[in-house]
């Protein structure tokens, strides 16, 4: 990326500073394009990253920035060499520190090279004299007339730079394409200000938007690290102990990371980091406990469903059993009502055929009687008197005999209908039980869902709370965002 061109009459020395400093803040390679010879006034133009050197020694920090490379065009010193070792050469003897030099020009040397990494030269011949004869700058130029040296030299200039090019780094932190764009907008109201831009501010001004920066990496890694170890965690306990490991993590992390700024800076960065990362500890813990309680509580509900569930099939079993119980009652009253049918039935063909017996008999009887008074006729009176009284016997007999049969049916009757009030006694008695255990099988049931709506109740709160509570820490990350690299 190419600049306006400074140093000039037409752009104040304001103006130049603010380039400058934009340049050198985009760059990780900064080339500083001068005619023939680095002068005084070139090291002068450099004033205000050398103020910043001044800064850097003070604090202790690193260097800020990473390359800068003087080109040297029109390179007149022959007998140094061109390219990157006429560069050099031309460093080593003219771009040092020297009694010979001026003192200012001394610490600026010095100052400059603790800004940058590298400080290099390169020495690029004058290109032939038919492009500086041209007779318009409109006039096209072939490229065979620039010069063989010239073009050898350039193209090495452009190879060593497309090979050495890397990512911008600015004090020892590789930055991305968004960062360098924060960095930038960050630092535009002190440089595109109205007066001349302080280095010592601006410096500062850096130094505090890095350890920001480098704070907030630090913590957004703790929190991505805790929230992975939290899903494994089964305790407060454990939890606090993986907070003190990915707490000293994290503070290692911050103090390896090359930092610029004062040490008392760097300090109270770090406290405040762990001030924070204490702070996203105590939301993370306040958030897994309500997560533990409503883990504990779904795992009370699934045991309590599962107990009820078993209750429900013990009372189930129980109602089988009763069924299984009744029915074989039932059967066994059907099986005593058949019974009582086939004695009635059986005490029915016995009167019948006691019936039938006694008219038989008394058929016979009356057949013998018919018979004696035939026999009566023809005897003696004292005989048809015998005959009467034992006929009178027979017939008493044979009363007594009908009366004991109609008794014996009746108590047969009696003990029938007993029989058949007993067995509905029974069969009453085991439906009364019957609909007492349907009872309390419907009050165990309402009791289970009026206990299981109050763990959906309470466990809906927990839900309501754990949303509110993740509902402010989007809105927390979302007042200070963090910075992905």
């Amino acid at each position: 990326m190419d600049t306006q061109g400074m140093f000039d009459r037409q752009t104040s020395k304001k103006e130049c500073a603010q380039i400058f400093a934009l340049a050198t803040l985009m760059s990780s390679y900064l080339v500083f394009n001068l005619k023939e010879q680095i002068q005084s006034c070139d090291i002068d133009h450099l004033e205000f990253w050398t103020s910043t050197a001044k800064w850097a020694e003070e604090e202790g920090s690193n260097a800020l920035f990473q390359n800068l490379l003087f080109l040297l065009r029109d390179f007149s010193l022959v007998d140094l060499g061109y390219g990157l070792q006429g560069g050099e050469n031309y460093m080593r003897e003219m771009f040092t520190v020297s009694a010979e030099n001026d003192t200012e020009v001394n610490k600026s040397i010095i100052n400059l090279k603790r800004v940058f990494e590298q400080v290099k030269g390169f020495a690029l011949p004058r290109p032939s004299d038919a492009i500086a004869t041209r007779r318009s700058s409109a006039e096209s130029i072939v490229i065979g007339d620039i010069g063989a040296d010239f073009l050898k030299h350039s193209l090495d200039l452009f190879k060593h730079l497309a090979d050495t090019v890397k990512p911008l780094n600015l004090s020892g932190n590789e930055t991305t394409g968004k960062e360098l764009k924060e960095i930038i907008a960050h630092s535009c109201e002190m440089l595109l200000g109205d007066e001349m831009p302080n280095p010592v501010s601006l410096s500062n001004n850096f130094a505090n938007f890095q350890l920001s920066r480098l704070s907030e990496k630090v913590a957004e890694n703790y929190e991505n690290n805790m929230q992975t170890w939290r899903e494994f965690c089964t305790s407060v306990e454990e939890l606090q102990l993986q907070h003190s490991l990915h707490m000293k993590h994290a503070t290692r992390n911050y103090d390896k990371a090359k930092k610029i700024g004062s040490k008392t800076v760097i300090k109270a960065k770090k406290r405040e980091l762990q001030t924070e990362i204490n702070k996203k500890f105590d939301d993370m813990s306040k958030l897994f406990e309500l997560k533990l309680a409503l883990r504990n509580q779904e795992r009370q509900r699934k045991m309590d469903n599962a107990n009820a569930q078993m209750r429900e099939e013990n009372i189930r079993a129980t109602l089988t059993k009763q069924d299984i119980q009744i029915h074989n009652l039932v059967q066994e009253q059907r099986r005593a009502q058949e019974k009582a049918e086939e004695q009635r039935k059986e005490i029915e063909i016995q009167f019948k055929n006691s019936e039938k017996a006694r008219e038989n008999e008394a058929e016979i009887l009356l057949r013998k009687h018919k018979s004696h008074i035939k026999s009566l006729e023809s005897m003696e009176a004292k005989q048809k008197e015998n005959h009467i009284l034992m006929i009178e016997k027979e017939n008493k007999r044979y009363a007594e005999l009908q009366k004991k049969r109609e008794e014996e049916a009746v108590a047969a009757q009696r003990n029938y209908i007993d029989l058949k009030e007993d067995l509905q006694r029974e069969a009453e008695k085991h439906e009364n039980e019957r609909m007492r255990l349907e009872n309390c099988r419907k009050t165990s049931e309402i009791s289970f869902q009026e206990k299981n709506l109050q763990n959906e109740t309470q466990i809906q709160e927990l839900k309501n709370q754990i949303r509110d509570l993740e509902r402010k820490q989007k809105k927390k990350k979302a007042n200070n965002p963090c910075i992905i690299s």
